[in-house]
């Protein structure tokens, strides 16, 4: 009974046995036999064909012959190679015809150098293929999952959009502002943290846990050593600064601007520190300007060896008492600036008259929960503005917003989310415009 044939390489490869063998024992060598077929003339012409008939020593009851071949004859225009096993016995001719294609081996290692570069082709450029199919797929998801999101966004943004059309109209804003006025009071004045250096301090943690505000409403001339002290031992990184003028270097007398004084527009020496200001930036909104300040602190009796802060200062000297904002953007424009610099230590103080740091610190806060619902795709009802705005009144401790302080706040909120693209509705923005210039021509003689 015959089993057919089987190829086995040896000899580092270069040669390859075409084995036929039985699956039961016979007794005469003739009676198995393997050879070329005739119309396989590669191989009938090759000199080095040795036929040799063995019994299985593993297995006695199994014969087998074989012929060995060089493999470099093998390799030749025809790749395929027939082989016939024939066995014999009891007037029965048993027969198994094998066809072997050497074209495609890749253990065959003296290949024509013809071979050898088109299969490295053929591994190369399959090898571009599945890693560009990859990529594709890769893309595809991607771009799935951006198409989800932004989906997402919209309807996000369309919910914002829709909780932010009722304050489209003055009467809105006042049924608003008392509902949001009916809310427990607090008293500001109880509720301020005490640094060691005469600055009394708001602390805002916003919602990304690494940034914070401190807001500073009671600075006066006196204050401008302490208030340095202050900045270098917090380690503010960004002070902003709300007053209507800077200029105090011309004054005539120090007490000239009392009550409107920000600090910090001059070197300063103190008997331990070093004030100076590196740079001064004007932006593209007038009035308003980036300044970097150093300031070195001496740290032992050797004047020579001291530390080093740099901070930035944004002076915001147009925000002027009469309340005279070019348009509802004038707020959107400050925090575009905030948010570039990028600082987690945020340090935002006014002066003795009015609550613009109070005012400013609201909207920045309001908008980061804002925005980070957006940015995450939750949910929220209606009266996410008011309710966020209450949130910080009971974080920060302060007194309740006035009606024109809150109607500032909510109207440069919603003018910072149409800048951000939030609100699309190009009728909304113009009813926004004419809403705002109406509020401020009413009261302009109150101060912020």
């Amino acid at each position: 009974m015959l089993a057919g044939t089987s190829l086995n390489y040896f000899g580092e490869r270069q040669y390859l046995e075409v084995f036929c063998y039985s699956k039961v024992s016979l007794q005469m060598e003739s009676n198995l036999s393997i050879a070329v077929e005739e119309n396989d003339m590669n191989l009938k012409k090759n000199n080095d064909i040795i036929t040799k008939i063995h019994k299985n020593i593993y297995n006695p009851s199994t014969s087998y012959v074989y012929i060995e071949l060089k493999i470099s004859d093998l390799i030749n225009k025809n790749f395929m190679h027939f082989y016939r096993c024939k066995k014999y016995g009891n007037d029965e001719i048993e027969t198994i015809k094998t066809i072997y294609n050497f074209k495609f081996n890749s253990d065959l290692k003296n290949q024509s150098p013809i071979d050898k570069i088109y299969s490295k082709a053929l591994i190369f450029f399959g090898s571009i293929f599945l890693l560009l199919l990859i990529l594709f797929k890769f893309i595809q998801l991607l771009n799935k999952i951006k198409k989800k999101n932004n989906k997402i966004k919209e309807q996000v943004c369309s919910k914002l959009e829709e909780c932010c059309l009722k304050y489209n109209e003055i009467k809105e804003l006042k049924d608003l502002f008392n509902e949001y006025n009916s809310k427990t009071k607090f008293n500001k004045c109880n509720q301020l943290n005490e640094s060691d250096f005469r600055i009394n301090y708001t602390l805002i943690n916003l919602p990304n846990e690494n940034n914070h505000i401190y807001i500073i409403n009671n600075l006066n001339l006196d204050a401008s050593i302490e208030f340095w002290k202050f900045v270098y031992s917090e380690n503010i990184e960004l002070i902003v600064t709300l007053a209507p003028c800077f200029n105090y270097t011309n004054a005539e007398n120090c007490n000239d601007h009392y009550y409107e004084y920000a600090p910090g527009y001059y070197p300063e020496i103190m008997s331990d520190m070093i004030i100076s200001m590196k740079e001064k930036e004007k932006t593209n909104l007038t009035g308003i300007y980036l300044k970097s300040f150093e300031i070195k602190k001496i740290t032992s009796l050797n004047k020579n060896i001291y530390s080093s802060l740099s901070i930035y200062q944004l002076c915001v000297s147009n925000w002027n008492l009469n309340n005279h904002f070019p348009s509802p953007f004038y707020i959107s424009h400050i925090l575009y600036i905030i948010e570039s610099l990028q600082c987690e230590k945020l340090l935002i103080h006014g002066t003795l008259i009015g609550r613009r740091a109070d005012i400013l610190s609201a909207i920045i806060f309001i908008n980061e929960k804002i925005t980070k619902k957006i940015e995450n795709c939750e949910e929220w009802d209606n009266n996410i503005i008011d309710e966020t705005l209450s949130q910080f009144d009971l974080i920060a401790k302060c007194e309740k917003f006035n009606e024109f302080e809150h109607n500032i706040i909510i109207m440069s909120l919603i003018a910072h989310f149409i800048s951000k693209g939030y609100i699309r509705d190009k009728n909304f923005e113009q009813k926004l415009r004419e809403n705002f210039t109406m509020l401020i021509n009413d009261n302009n003689t109150l101060n912020l």
